[in-house]
């Protein structure tokens, strides 16, 4: 399952928990959340 919280430029992602997965941009604003096994 993803999440979008705001159409931006993917710029690097971070491991928040098991399974779950925070893109940001180049700004460092959270652009999705990626929710694995959902």
């Amino acid at each position: 399952m993803y999440i979008w919280l705001r159409k931006a430029k993917y710029e690097i992602s971070e491991e928040l928990a098991e399974n779950v997965i925070i893109d940001f941009d180049k700004r460092g604003r959270i652009i999705g959340i990626e929710i694995l096994d959902a």
